[in-house]
Order: C-alpha cells, then structure tokens, then sequence
C-alpha cells in the first residue's frame, strides 16, 4: 500500500455547495460535490468518472483553484494548498481543456498561445520563450514551422498538442485533464492518449483525468474514482474495478460501455443498465443518491447514505454486504 509520501494531491472531505437565490432569498442548495475524498499517487493517474451533472467538472475547478470549496481540505505535496501562494500553485498544476476549438484564441499564433504561460509567470527573455515553445512543440509532435499558425490551421487533434503543450510550458507536476479526448474524432483519441502517457513517463507527472468514457479511463488510469451526485460511489485501483465492479452505479457504467461488457459476461452480478436519469441536482434523493435506480436497493438505502468501506481492495459506498 502507498504512503502518503507517494502522494502528490491529497482531499479530505471536499466539497462544494451552490446556494440558489429569488429575490435574494434561499430557495435550494446544489450539492455539487459533496464531501470527497481521495489521493493523487506521484507520476500516476487518477481517473474520475461519471455521468454528467455527477461533480467532475466542478471538482475540477477546486483542484485549479478556480473555485474555493465549501468545506473541507487539500494538499500539494504535504502543504495546505489555501497556503501556497496562486503563482507558485500555478506553476505545478496546470489543466488540459475540453474543447481544443474553444481553448485556443483565435487571434494569436500558436507560438504565442504556447508562451502565454512563460509571459505572465516567468522573466525569461523572448529569445528563451522561442526556444522552449520550439522544444515543447518537438515533445508534442509539432513540427517547428506551425508555431506561426493561428488556430483555424489545425485539425482537433494538433489543436489539443497545443493545448498540451501551452500546459507543459511552466514544467508542472499535476495535469488536470478534463475529458481531453472526448471532442476529438475516434481516430485521433488514441494518438492524444499515448501522447499524454508518453509525456507522463518521460517528466514524471500525475494527472488527473475526467471523463465519462471508461473505454478512455481503462486506457489511461491507474486508480479510479466513481462520482455520482457529487458524492464517491467507487474508488481503487484500475484493475479491480474494471475485472469486478463492486457497486451498482459502478456496473452501469461498465455495462454501458460495449467492448468492456463484453469481457464482463458471466460475472456474478453483471446486470443490465437500470432504467432512469441521473437525479436533478435541486432535488436528490434521500440516503443512496443512486437508490432509485439500483435494482438491488434496500430499505436502508432510501433512509441512510452508506459511508465508504474497504471491500475486495477498494473502497465501496454500498450497503449491500457484501457489494455484487
């Protein structure tokens, strides 16, 4: 089992609320993300799934400094991370975008794009930004003489190496990757994927990567993180939880997805995608988030939300006994 010193990012207990005002007064409270915990191992992969509206993109926002929590705490590299100051935080965590299209200004070449980190949170000269935007782009597959492109020049999939390569700029320790792939055609997905997984063995980063594609997750991750509602489901390592999903949400998502369904057939307790939505946020069930679309749902389930326990080397938010 990791120490803690093998942890790069660590939560406890994080969490976000939205107070919803009419007329300036409450009427409803969106518990985004609702009290999550979990770690980010040293120049591994955390990956976080789930449906939309489930809190990825919003945990994402807490993990950038984007947003503060409600409550709860985070840490880089030992130190509360309210403690650091934004430029240094800045320099060691950087985030990769959706949208290739949507990230990139239209009006610059991608020489400047690149730069723009070195410009705002470094005194190097120009003449040292040329230099490393050029070394950058080699490490992203780019070839020298697109640096002055604009946007519109680039497919999706040279438009995310930009993207990427704009976030290496400041050497960072932590990538967040918010579904970096999903915008891309199938054909290119793969190339972005062994690209990130090449960057990550040679400069030694963590990422933590956000998507609702498992097929995705299973080519990347080495732990996962299973969020519905803004609350974990599911976390543990990428080999347990994809060879035998323990929590009911868990299976949905697997069984959801074809070519890991397949290799699910005949599992004890593999069932087909229940009926239903996720939940309006405004109004979740009470207990289980999950319970009114879990076939195997217990009395208990619709009274008591299930605290996190350790089953089969990971940890399950269910109170089946045991999950299956």
């Amino acid at each position: 089992m990791a120490s803690t010193d093998d942890f790069i990012l660590e939560a406890k207990g994080l969490g976000k609320h939205y107070e919803l005002r009419r007329l300036l007064q409450p009427v409803a409270t969106v518990k985004a993300v609702d009290g999550v915990s979990f770690h980010v191992r040293r120049g591994k992969t955390l990956a976080i799934v789930g449906e939309s509206g489930c809190g990825k993109s919003t945990l994402a926002r807490l993990l950038m400094r984007i947003e503060a929590p409600s409550f709860g705490e985070m840490s880089f590299s030992g130190r509360d991370v309210s403690a650091i100051p934004a430029q240094e935080f800045r320099q060691s965590v950087q985030m990769i975008f959706q949208d290739p299209y949507s990230s990139l200004n239209p009006r610059k070449k991608a020489r400047s794009i690149i730069a723009e980190p070195l410009v705002v949170n470094t005194n190097l000269s120009a003449t040292e930004r040329d230099a490393r935007v050029l070394e950058i782009l080699n490490k992203v597959g780019l070839r020298p003489e697109v640096a002055d492109r604009y946007p519109h020049m680039f497919s999706g999939g040279q438009r995310q190496r930009i993207g990427i390569a704009r976030a290496l700029m400041l050497r960072p320790q932590i990538l967040i990757c918010d579904e970096p792939v999903s915008a891309l055609d199938i054909s290119i997905q793969a190339q972005v994927l062994n690209l990130l997984m090449d960057l990550q063995d040679e400069f030694g980063l963590s990422y933590v990567f956000i998507s609702h594609d498992l097929a995705v997750v299973r080519h990347i991750a080495d732990d996962v993180m299973v969020m519905y509602l803004g609350k974990v489901m599911e976390q543990g390592p990428r080999e347990a939880i994809f060879a035998n999903p323990q929590h009911p949400y868990t299976k949905m998502l697997l069984s959801s997805t074809p070519d890991i369904a397949e290799g699910l057939k005949g599992q004890a307790g593999t069932q087909s995608p229940p009926a239903g939505e996720l939940p309006s946020p405004l109004n979740p069930p009470p207990g289980c988030p999950f319970q009114k679309r879990c076939s195997q749902a217990l009395p208990t389930c619709s009274q008591t939300m299930p605290s996190l326990r350790l089953v089969q080397n990971r940890q399950v938010a269910c109170h089946l006994d045991p999950p299956n």
